[in-house]
């Protein structure tokens, strides 16, 4: 997918919500951890949210899906970091 996009000039951003079931999860932070190097070495951006002090519990229906509230908050979240890597780019 990511030749694909950067082959047809397309920039391609990974977006990552903050799930309250993997919080403080050691495996998740490894996997994000190499996931971030492998999108860096790969020109690909990702907006990492998953542990965003914006969002609390107050903003979660469940474990994963944010209530209506949180959905607001989390959208202009992701709205603002895309403004900021594309004007920087």
């Amino acid at each position: 997918m990511i030749r694909i996009a950067h082959e047809n000039n397309i920039k391609l951003v990974l977006v990552r919500v903050k799930v309250k079931s993997h919080a403080n999860d050691p495996k998740v932070d490894s996997y994000i951890n190499a996931l971030t190097n492998y999108l860096n070495e790969n020109d690909t951006f990702i907006l990492d949210y998953g542990k965003s002090s914006q969002l609390t519990d107050e903003h979660f229906l469940d474990s994963i899906h944010l209530n209506p509230k949180g959905q607001v908050i989390f959208t202009q979240m992701v709205a603002d970091g895309l403004n900021q890597l594309f004007e920087e780019k």
